[in-house]
């Protein structure tokens, strides 16, 4: 939680309600997958450990906050995003 109200504050804004609760779910789900997936990633130096649980931590969170959310892109709509 720390590290990431301590990257907000260092840039300059305060840290607020909305995004402490982010890193606190962040951390959580860091927590949960760093234990389901510690004995698998023996093979990764303990820097790309942290990066993969990173960007895991922030994938998990981004899908338990906006998971009606289809990001998706069907071929139909790529298609009209083209013609237009």
């Amino acid at each position: 939680m720390q590290q990431w109200c301590g990257l907000i504050e260092r840039r300059g804004h305060r840290c607020k309600m909305s995004d402490r609760r982010k890193a606190e779910e962040i951390a959580i789900a860091r927590r949960a997958i760093a234990r389901r997936i510690a004995r698998f990633c023996t093979s990764l130096s303990p820097q790309e450990f942290e990066r993969l649980l990173d960007r895991m931590a922030f994938i998990q969170w981004k899908y338990d906050v906006l998971p009606h959310v289809d990001f998706s892109v069907t071929d139909e709509q790529d298609q009209n995003a083209t013609r237009s």
